[in-house]
């Protein structure tokens, strides 16, 4: 990783950049806009037209849409479903990373790292942070697992209500939200059977799918039992090392351990 910023708060290094660039757009291609989103696009936005070592490479959508609002008709035409949208965005940020991995390179042959021999320890001993290999096996032995309680979710929330109504809408959105993350999951295990995390995580999928997992959350606060569910789902993806996760864990099991809260959406 290199640092040539500076880049908007939060954002600690040229991958971190790339890939918040991504996700904002990523959830732009699925209809998503809002005005903290678009501040933090025009952020981003500006440092990398300010930047020297992107300035080439930055991708034609973002070099002429100045903010959200402006490529989301863009977006509408380039494709009517998000699908193909978000392949497009993926195509066109491939520079963006291919320039950076050729900067942390340069820099990290200039300037070698020293002692060149490896420590002792393996270095998840002390810093308690899995290394990729372990994050690969993890992920390879659980996300199916996760899978399979996602698709069983889905079965039960997509059953009529007892009342014989149609579906509420938190009901909805959680269906959706849970097939997006279904979907984010395959995609992560397709990548898992090539064993680089880097490309993984340099395509955003692990953010992404942490969101779809946070929305479900959301969704089914006021439902028990999804919402017991949601834990569970939540402790097996933070055990794969997706990001933002604890935090949405921390908060779901303290409601669960006092007894989610009983509102009008309750079916």
């Amino acid at each position: 990783m290199i640092n040539t910023g500076p880049w908007p708060s939060g954002i600690a290094n040229d991958d971190e950049a790339i890939i918040r660039l991504q996700d904002i757009l990523l959830q732009l291609a699925e209809g998503e806009r809002g005005e903290e989103l678009d501040q933090e696009y025009r952020e981003i936005r500006s440092a990398f037209l300010e930047n020297s070592e992107y300035n080439d490479v930055i991708p034609r959508l973002v070099r002429i849409h100045r903010n959200l609002g402006g490529m989301w008709p863009y977006m509408k035409n380039f494709d009517a479903t998000w699908e193909p949208r978000r392949k497009h965005v993926r195509d066109e940020l491939d520079p963006l990373f291919a320039r950076a991995e050729h900067l942390a390179k340069k820099s990290t042959d200039a300037n070698p790292p020293w002692p060149a021999t490896p420590p002792s320890t393996d270095a998840t001993d002390w810093t308690g942070m899995q290394s990729r290999a372990q994050r690969l096996a993890t992920a390879r032995s659980l996300l199916p697992v996760a899978r399979g309680s996602i698709e069983r979710l889905i079965e039960d929330l997509s059953k009529p209500p007892h009342n014989g109504g149609p579906p509420l809408s938190e009901t909805t959105e959680a269906l959706d939200n849970l097939r997006k993350l279904h979907r984010s999951l395959g995609e992560i295990l397709d990548a898992v059977e090539g064993n680089n995390w880097s490309a993984i995580e340099q395509q955003g999928l692990p953010a992404e799918a942490a969101r779809y997992a946070k929305r479900f959350a959301r969704s089914v606060r006021y439902d028990p039992m999804p919402y017991a569910s949601a834990a569970l789902l939540l402790c097996v993806l933070s055990a794969c090392g997706l990001p933002g996760i604890a935090g949405a864990l921390s908060g779901v099991a303290l409601t669960v351990s006092k007894g989610p809260q009983t509102g009008s959406g309750k079916q």
